[in-house]
């Protein structure tokens, strides 16, 4: 379930990320991802287990997240993501997380939040 005030804190928390680099060990898409949840929600859902890009290959080999969103949220056509909700984006020819924040969805990158258009999104996922 939503929090009352999850717009704000979804806002500021994407603010918060904005110029924090992608870092396996810290600010991965899931970990990034799991975060706006926890901010849209107040629930901490996933954290991961892995440091590096090699162990994150393995982790997932068996824990497609795909899956794990499947068994927490609704999946919804891309189309119909809304702010709050997780998306799947194809970013540097790679599917990665992130949340959309309307028009736009926040995933983080080399130096901080990189944007791409919702619409574009392969898949999303309903956060209530």
């Amino acid at each position: 379930m939503r929090r009352e005030d999850w717009q704000e804190r979804l806002h500021e928390y994407v603010e918060s990320m904005r110029d924090v680099p992608f870092d396996w060990a810290a600010n991965d898409c899931a970990r990034f991802t799991a975060g706006a949840v926890e901010a849209v929600t107040g629930t901490k859902f996933w954290d991961a287990p892995y440091t590096t890009a090699a162990e994150a290959a393995r982790y997932m080999e068996n824990h497609d997240p795909r899956e794990v969103l499947d068994a927490l949220f609704d999946r919804v056509p891309a189309a119909q993501a809304r702010r709050g909700d997780v998306v799947l984006v194809r970013n540097d020819d790679r599917d990665v997380l992130g949340v959309c924040t309307g028009q736009w969805s926040a995933s983080p990158g080399p130096d901080g939040i990189v944007l791409h258009p919702t619409l574009g999104a392969t898949l999303a996922w309903r956060v209530d």
